[in-house]
């Protein structure tokens, strides 16, 4: 099993202290190894950040072996009024969809993760995420925050593969739609994102 995670950030009031936080609590959980082979089970590892950043995020960068995705230019985004709420809804679903689809296309990893800068992994993580697979083998996409039951949360996605191209496809399409991402995840068809939905009904969580 092998887990990529891709860490969108922004500059925010007190700048990145969201973001180390979160990077030290979760440090445990990203340098877990496989018991058989020794090798990371978090061996690719990316941050989406704005590139006038580097300068600042560089040690952290270096300090949790994070490799930079840096944040373009939205032109499209002119279509609302600047710093908006739409504008700021649709800015998220385009960065979801830059950053995830440079993280399938860059990673060779059976599960991608999108884990917000804010947010803390369980240090049981990788136990309870093991124990879900063995229960719901057909799944095809999970938010384990605190829990493993279905509620509406944004903050930690774990996508197989397939499934995160069928929702970053969908994204984009949608994007000018302005309905949040987090909106979009929990209302999507889920039979467009999970084959076996007949079988096994996805499980989102908190």
């Amino acid at each position: 099993m092998n887990i990529t995670v891709l860490i969108p950030t922004i500059r925010r009031i007190n700048n990145f202290e969201y973001l180390q936080q979160s990077l030290k609590n979760n440090r445990s959980v990203f340098n877990s190894k496989n018991i058989w082979t020794g090798k990371s089970l978090f061996s690719e590892r990316y941050l989406f950040l704005d590139p006038y950043d580097y300068e600042e995020l560089k040690n952290l960068l270096s300090i949790y072996n994070l490799i930079p995705i840096y944040r373009t230019v939205y032109p499209e985004l002119t279509i609302f009024p600047n710093q908006s709420y739409d504008y700021w809804v649709a800015h998220l679903c385009l960065d979801f969809v830059n950053s995830m689809e440079y993280a399938l296309k860059s990673s060779s990893s059976e599960y991608i993760m999108w884990l917000e800068d804010d947010t803390y992994l369980s240090p049981l993580f990788l136990r309870e995420f093991r124990r879900f697979r063995q229960k719901n083998p057909h799944f095809q996409v999970v938010s384990p925050y605190h829990s493993w039951e279905f509620q509406s949360c944004f903050a930690c996605i774990v996508f197989q593969r397939n499934t995160l191209k069928k929702f970053i496809d969908l994204v984009a399409q949608k994007w000018c739609d302005k309905v949040p991402l987090d909106w979009m995840f929990q209302y999507c068809d889920y039979r467009y994102l999970n084959k076996n939905y007949a079988q096994t009904k996805p499980k989102l969580a908190l």
